[in-house]
């Protein structure tokens, strides 16, 4: 029987959507079962200390259990979809020359249970002492080093690939209609009609956007936060980016969303150069109302952030008063 996940609106209206499982996952995911597996699978990896990065969160369809062997090899370890590791496998392998920065290279890959192993990344995360200290050249250089980084993901990956590995399209804001949002949007503001406003016009402006037609479809990153950047510790460049694992396609704005979401003054910078770099202007406008409507889709579709969606919700309420 296929797995689904429930996702339920406050109206009362559900909507469930499946997760295939195709091959083995991990039992009882953490060190011992990994290395256990390892052991098993890998026959010929000696493994000399095996420690915990990340435990999938049982929650999330898309998440990985990460454990670092070796000190230089990363596996990854789907939690609930087994399909998860062949698709980011074969989506860096796709990626693999075609763009500058440095990207995980598949080195092991599970045949009976799921998952893939990696070198381990060099350099330092990009985090916030990083734009605590950093001088506004030091910004600039970087926002227009993951400009470039997006600009050869958008535009260096055939489309027609997609089918081929298994990527589909980013569709979380399609599940969820104008009037959900709106309803949403009603019984979440409490009694600050400007908090409902100020949500009701980027929901408004983000459909009065044809995408789907105006907008080719391009690979999206689909998860640009801090942890997946790193940087040389000594020139302050991006070094490498990680994590392809919610890899999609659609609107490249999406990917802009996800940087805005995450420090929106760093997104908006990233959007200039790469405006730079491609010859065609970013609306920063279209940015700030996709993050908004990717934000609420979070209020009902992962239960677990719902506290954390809404307030930096009203965190860009208050910036946009000020």
């Amino acid at each position: 029987m296929t797995e689904k996940i429930p996702v339920t609106f406050d109206t009362g209206e559900k909507v469930e959507v499946p997760i295939q499982h195709t091959a083995r996952l991990l039992e009882n995911p953490g060190v011992e079962s990994a290395r256990a597996t390892l052991h098993q699978e890998l026959s010929d990896l000696e493994v000399k200390n095996c420690e915990l990065i990340k435990l999938a969160d049982e929650n999330l369809a898309n998440d990985n259990t990460v454990v670092e062997v070796n000190g230089n090899l990363i596996f990854k370890f789907p939690r609930r979809e087994a399909d998860m590791a062949k698709r980011e496998e074969k989506f860096l392998n796709l990626l693999e020359g075609k763009v500058m920065v440095k990207i995980p290279k598949v080195l092991y890959s599970g045949e009976k249970t799921s998952f893939y192993g990696t070198d381990k990344m060099k350099g330092v995360h990009v985090d916030d002492a990083f734009f605590e200290h950093a001088s506004e050249a030091q910004k600039d250089t970087l926002a227009g080093d993951v400009a470039q980084f997006l600009h050869e993901l958008h535009t260096h990956m055939p489309i027609e690939e997609a089918d081929r590995i298994g990527i589909k399209e980013d569709e979380a804001d399609r599940k969820l209609s104008l009037s959900q949002l709106h309803t949403i949007i009603e019984l979440q503001r409490g009694d600050d009609a400007g908090f409902k406003e100020f949500l009701s016009r980027a929901i408004e402006a983000y459909h009065g956007i044809n995408t789907r037609s105006g907008e080719k479809k391009v690979f999206l990153h689909h998860d640009l936060s801090d942890g997946n950047l790193f940087l040389d510790p000594r020139t302050k460049r991006l070094e490498g980016v990680i994590d392809f694992g919610n890899v999609a396609t659609g609107d490249k704005y999406i990917d802009f969303a996800s940087l805005y979401r995450n420090r929106p003054e760093f997104a908006l910078r990233v959007a200039d150069k790469y405006g730079e770099v491609s010859g065609e202007a970013i609306d920063t406008e279209r940015i700030r109302a996709t993050a908004i409507v990717k934000e609420i889709a979070h209020l009902v579709q992962i239960p677990q952030k719902r506290e954390k969606a809404l307030n930096k919700l009203r965190k860009w309420y208050e910036e946009a008063k000020s």
